[in-house]
Parts: C-alpha cells; structure tokens; sequence
C-alpha cells in the first residue's frame, strides 16, 4: 500500500506531537507535517499536498464560517475531525461533517492514554478516507449549492390513495452532509414521515438533528422511544440505539432497543429496513446514500420482498462520498433507481405527488 501523507491541525502543540509519534510508526503513514492555527494549515497547504487532513474540531474559521470552506479553497483533501465528546466539540463536528469532512474520531481525552487507545481504529479512518471522494463545502462553489426556490419541484401533495406511506434514509460514512443537502431541498408539507439512520455515536446523533431541523423546512428531530410518527417529522436513530417502526391501531409508532449490534453496528439501516418490510398496508420508499460497508443490503431485500412495487433509490457512484453502501444495495438488484445526490430530493417529490393521482 502506498504510503499516506497527513496533515494533523490542532490547537495542542504537545497532543499533535503525542499523535505524530504514535502515527510516525505506524503502517503505511507516510509524512507528517503539523500546525496549530487553522492559517498555519493554510500556509502549509498552499505547497504540501497531504493525501488526509486531520483536523482539531476546537479550530474556528474566519467570521464564524466552517474552516472546511478555508481549507477547500485551497486544496480539496479528505479531512477527519478530531473531537473531545464535549456538547460544544460535538456540534463544531457536526457542523464540519454536513459541510464536508469526510468522518471523525472521538477521543475521551485528548492525552497520550487516548491516542493509543484509539490507534488502530484512527488509522482505520486514515486508510478509509484515503478511499473517499472529497466534496466541496456548500458556500465554496456553485455545484453545492442548493435548490433555489424558483427551481425546486411544485409540492402541492395530492391526499394519497395508499393509507400510509414512509421513507427511510440510511447512510454512515459522508452521510451527514448527504442529508444536509438532500434534507434541505425537501417541502415543509413533505406527506409522509421520513426515518434516518445515520452511523454515529450517542449525542452526535442529536447534534445532527438540531443542525438540520435549524437550516431545513422540515421539522427534524432525535428519534424517541414509543413515540407516534407524523407525515412531514424526520426522526433520526439516536446513536446507540436500534430504531425500528411498527404498527399500533393503525399508526407507525417508533421502538428503540439496545440489542446487538448488526455488521458493527448500532443503529442499523438493515434493522430499520427490516422492521418496516414487516408493516401491512404501508408504501415503503427507501433511500441509501454514502457509506461504508454493506449495512442496508439485506434490509432493502427484506423490503423488495415484502413489497414489489417499494420505491428504493441507491446514491451514485459519481456523488457518493464512499460507495460501498449504495453499490451493496445496487447489487441486490432491488434498486428502483440510481441517482445522484442532486436528482433525489426532486425525484422523491415527483414520485409522492403521483402516488396521489
């Protein structure tokens, strides 16, 4: 494997050394360069080329905006955000993975103990990102931009002739931002709930949610045990928590469980996928986007299975951010389409208005 270059930005001069000795013996790290300012990473970008970004989530940009939009404008390289599990940390990650960090790590501290600890699992990341496609944050260009108005598909929803219909979105790996832009082109008269599994730990999950019901017409929110799902509600899987939908005189209720873990991991796309294969008289459209892995391949035959005419869309090669997840589902042949990130909100619109028809 060719060697990886990194840059590490973080505000610790003595935590950045900590972690370039323990990343400096390390298959198959290849250079290091450091800096503790967001323009120090800057000045040094300007004439090294590191294949991985390692970024201090304490690291603020210029007039409050995200230093991703800072770092983009000089060269596009997958970046991690490191963190402290702090509420503060954890929204400044939040924010730099919906404007186009690829993924994080989260230490318990920022010491010596905690780098070795999380080692392998770090350079895992590394390895994983190196994979990735490294996207633009939304107000660095104009291919991010979102849908404007006079643009946006007509959301005049006819009452629908099924009795109830649901989307489920999965995705992990890149997800975070793929919701953001898919999410924020969506009506606020969306005529159906939308359940999220995002592949994040516990308190991430929320800081997700809050971010998104802040900057979307759509009311968004952390999912709750027992609680009654509405049309137009996004409810996002909290992290460490299996969410599954069921049936309870004759409305979707949401259940959270802490059982095992499916293909690592806890929530599960297949876990959601699957309890709502299950649901009578339900119209199922699901949606897989970026990730790693495979999870949401099994749920989204569980699906077909259940219901043939279910509408499931897999992310392109072309947009996702890692594509493992979407082309697992591709490969099922349960596909209805494959889109990339632009076409889906419009695609989903269209598709729910002639449900109505």
């Amino acid at each position: 494997m060719a060697k990886i270059d990194i840059l590490a930005i973080d505000e610790s001069a003595a935590f950045g050394n900590e972690l370039k000795a323990m990343l400096a013996n390390s298959e198959p790290i290849g250079a290091i360069r450091m800096a503790t300012s967001l323009e120090e990473g800057i000045d040094i970008l300007k004439t090294y080329a590191p294949h991985i970004i390692l970024l201090d989530a304490n690291i603020s940009g210029k007039e409050n905006q995200s230093p991703l939009l800072h770092i983009f404008a000089v060269r596009m390289v997958p970046t991690i955000v490191m963190a402290e599990g702090t509420v503060q940390q954890t929204a400044k990650t939040v924010q730099a993975m919906t404007n186009g960090a690829v993924d994080f790590i989260k230490f318990s501290n920022k010491d010596n103990a905690s780098i070795k600890q999380l080692k392998d699992q770090l350079i895992n990341k590394i390895i994983n990102a190196t994979n990735s496609k490294p996207v633009r944050a939304e107000k660095c260009t104009s291919i991010d931009s979102e849908i404007s108005e006079s643009t946006q598909p007509k959301s005049i929803f006819r009452d629908s002739k099924r009795e109830k219909s649901i989307v489920m979105i999965g995705t992990s790996t890149g997800g975070p931002r793929a919701l953001h832009k898919l999410l924020k082109s969506m009506p606020a008269d969306f005529p159906a709930p939308i359940f999220i599994v995002q592949h994040m730990p516990a308190g991430f999950t929320k800081s997700l949610a809050e971010r998104l019901n802040n900057d979307c017409k759509l009311k968004v929110k952390e999912a709750e045990d027992g609680e009654i799902a509405s049309k137009g509600i996004v409810y996002v899987a909290p992290g460490d928590y299996h969410m599954r939908v069921t049936k309870t005189n004759g409305k979707l209720k949401i259940k959270l469980k802490q059982d095992e873990e499916c293909l690592g991991h806890r929530p599960s796309v297949n876990v959601l996928f699957g309890s709502a294969s299950k649901l009578d008289d339900v119209h199922k459209v699901a949606i897989v986007l970026t990730g790693m892995g495979k999870d949401g391949a099994d749920g989204v035959k569980m699906i077909k299975k259940s219901e043939q005419s279910a509408f499931i869309i897999a992310e392109s090669k072309k947009t996702a951010v890692i594509h493992g997840m979407p082309n697992a589902a591709i490969q099922t042949n349960c596909i209805t389409k494959i889109l990339d990130l632009d076409e889906i909100a419009g695609t989903l619109i269209e598709y729910m208005n002639k449900q109505g028809e």
